[in-house]
């Protein structure tokens, strides 16, 4: 065959295609005799339950912006559009839903960011066809997406963009550039389910009667009867008729032949089928319906398996991909960030929960109406201070000590009301470290703060601003130490090990105050007595 025979073998027309050219554009037949495209691996109930759980987890998780700041950790900026409107025909979750559906099935989910202003805000962003974009380097290397338009009259409008005005959530490939297709790369394990549930269906179509033949005493008859038999018993046992008497003469007799669905090992190979899908994309085989090894005691644990394993993948592909591209340097450079809260898929039982929630409010470290937040619950008056230990009073709260009571008593009961408190200094500094570009600096204004709660609550077990001087000084002393003998990377380290010991300073800050005790006591006897 000629290079101008091979040419012309490869054209082909629109009205009558050639196979290459339907397997092309429509999908592949597999070796199952099935053709697998984007739109028909969705009619497999598994490929479909598998792309609505991973597409709707992150289309209902809230994506939002936070900015780090050194003096509150960090803050959530609500004038996000992905928790707002991202344009105006998709709420977040429909955006977000429908473009990772577009990676899971294609490869690739492009969305168009459509900026209003020069500064880089960011009016409306688009979804755009993943069929229709192809990524690619133009020739100073820069990687830039170009977009086909085909028009309703048939004209393709192409267009070129920069990388910084597409939104591409991608998953696994071979340059980082594209995606892989999962419906290209499974289409054999595809294939085979749809052609299973083919079979199923023409099994029951005919209403799963086994096929059987007619047996005709005396020789085979002539072929006109044999026809017209055949179709008169077809007729009196389908459609409608199922389940009649049927009726034979001249001596023919029904045999059945015996084939059953088990035999096949059609439910076996279905429920095998299922379980291959679901490592297609990475899912634990309970999100597709398959509980054959899913218990009570275990399922919570296999959901938390696919949040770290399975979803998080997917999650940090857009945290990254959306700090990238929708924020402008300026917002990078002020400690702008987007984070999925993921909260709503970790929280355990009710019970649990509530004794997680009953350990952070004894130890100071949250307060009832964050609790409230939290459990989705308005925030009520009063409830903004955070409790000690001693009676769960409020941080503030004038404890008054009897005449009657010891010094050991006394002793005892300004160690649990101060541990608490001393607790949840050691937490916020922890996380000063974790979030505050200045350490030093960051430490200083928490402890401006914190020494008018600490004042609230020693002043009335009789403590002297001494004490209170000498108590935060050390304090703040002990962690100048720390942030000036390590680098950055390693000052979370350090100061998590720091403060894996420093409830122990409840101890000497009660020690201060009981010798305050005595020096008032004794400051107000008579001489002589």
């Amino acid at each position: 065959m000629n290079a101008l025979t091979q040419i012309k073998n490869a054209l082909t027309s629109i009205s009558a295609p050639a196979q290459w050219l339907i397997d092309y554009v429509g999908g592949g037949r597999t070796d199952s005799g099935v053709r697998i495209d984007h739109y028909t691996s969705l009619t497999i109930p598994t490929v479909w339950q598998a792309v609505k759980v991973i597409s709707g987890d992150v289309g209902q998780l809230p994506l939002s912006r936070y900015r780090t700041d050194s003096e509150d950790g960090r803050i959530h900026d609500k004038d996000n559009l992905m928790e707002i409107s991202p344009n105006k025909s998709m709420t977040p979750l429909k955006f977000k839903e429908t473009l990772q559906a577009h990676a899971l099935i294609l490869g690739n989910g492009y969305a168009l960011i459509n900026r209003t202003s020069r500064r880089g805000r960011i009016g409306e962003v688009y979804i755009l066809d993943p069929r229709t974009v192809t990524p690619e380097h133009n020739s100073q290397n820069e990687l830039v997406y170009t977009h086909r338009d085909i028009k309703p009259d048939g004209e393709v409008v192409t267009k070129t963009y920069r990388a910084e005005d597409i939104l591409h959530i991608r998953g696994l490939g071979y340059d980082g550039l594209l995606g892989y297709s999962v419906v290209a790369l499974a289409a054999e394990c595809f294939g085979m389910a749809k052609a299973a549930e083919n079979h199923g269906a023409t099994f029951f179509k005919n209403y799963a009667t086994p096929q059987g033949i007619l047996n005709f005493p005396g020789g085979k008859p002539k072929q006109e009867t044999v026809e017209q038999t055949r179709d008169d018993w077809t007729r009196m046992q389908s459609g409608d008729n199922k389940h009649k008497v049927g009726m034979l003469w001249g001596g023919a007799e029904f045999k059945p032949l015996a084939f059953t669905n088990e035999e096949a090992q059609f439910l076996q190979s279905r429920e095998f089928q299922r379980t291959e899908i679901a490592s297609w994309f990475n899912l634990p085989p309970h999100k597709v319906g398959d509980l054959s090894r899913a218990t009570f005691t275990n399922i919570e644990e296999q959901n938390r398996d696919y949040l770290t394993t399975s979803l998080m993948y997917w999650l940090v592909t857009w945290q990254e991909e959306c700090t990238d591209k929708l924020l402008t340097d300026q917002q990078k450079n002020q400690g702008y960030y987007y984070e999925f809260n993921t909260a709503a898929l970790l929280k355990g039982d009710t019970q649990s929960r509530f004794e997680a929630y009953g350990k952070a409010i004894q130890d100071g470290w949250l307060n009832r109406n964050e609790v409230r937040i939290k459990e989705n619950m308005n925030p009520v008056d009063g409830l903004d201070e955070y409790l000690v230990p001693l009676n769960m009073s409020a941080v503030g709260s004038e404890e008054e000590f009897s005449n009657d009571t010891t010094q050991e008593e006394s002793s005892d009961i300004i160690e649990a009301a101060v541990t608490g408190l001393v607790r949840m200094e050691g937490n916020r500094i922890v996380k000063t470290s974790e979030t505050a570009k200045n350490f030093t600096e960051a430490v200083d204004k928490f402890y401006a703060q914190f020494a008018d709660k600490l004042w609230e609550l020693i002043e009335p077990m009789g403590a002297t601003v001494a004490t209170l001087d000498a108590y935060i000084d050390k304090s703040k002393h002990i962690w100048s130490e720390i942030a000036g003998g390590c680098t950055q990377s390693e000052l979370t380290a350090a100061v998590e090990d720091i403060n894996g010991e420093w409830s122990k300073r409840a101890n000497e800050l009660t020690r201060l105050i009981i010798e305050d005790r005595n020096n008032e006591k004794e400051a107000d006897t008579p001489e002589g007595e």
